[in-house]
């Protein structure tokens, strides 16, 4: 719950789009009263676009830290496979088409305007080139 309170107001603040996490159904323990009764509903709450996020973000943050750990040298046990490849896919599925709404927003205002809504994402896309 928690992490879908943050997640709901991070993205309102940040990218002024409230992904709604907060109404995905609840997991619950198999032998809970309130668990769901068919394996359908149960992958209902797992799969929502927000667990899936949060899932990924927690596993990429425990990789990086790993890798702070480690040191300089962290590549070498990575020679083969980038650990958190997989997650950043998925994190930038998530944030992407705020950041490409953003974009073109940007673009369809006039070069001086100073016509912004109040988001981190606007204020950083109108600092940049978005090149």
């Amino acid at each position: 719950m928690v992490a879908r309170f943050t997640l709901d107001s991070m993205t309102e603040f940040l990218f002024n789009n409230d992904v709604y996490s907060l109404d995905a159904p609840l997991p619950y323990p198999p032998n809970s009263p309130n668990s769901p009764s068919s394996t359908k509903e149960s992958s209902t709450c797992t799969d929502h676009p927000s667990n899936v996020f949060v899932k990924a973000l927690v596993r990429a943050q425990g990789v990086i830290t790993k890798r702070a750990m480690i040191g300089s040298i962290w590549p070498l046990l990575e020679f083969w496979k980038d650990l958190v490849a997989a997650d950043r896919k998925t994190l930038d599925q998530f944030v992407q088409p705020s950041l490409e709404k953003s974009l073109k927003e940007k673009k369809s205002r006039s070069v001086n305007s100073k016509d912004i809504h109040g988001t981190l994402l606007d204020c950083l896309v109108n600092k940049t080139s978005g090149e």
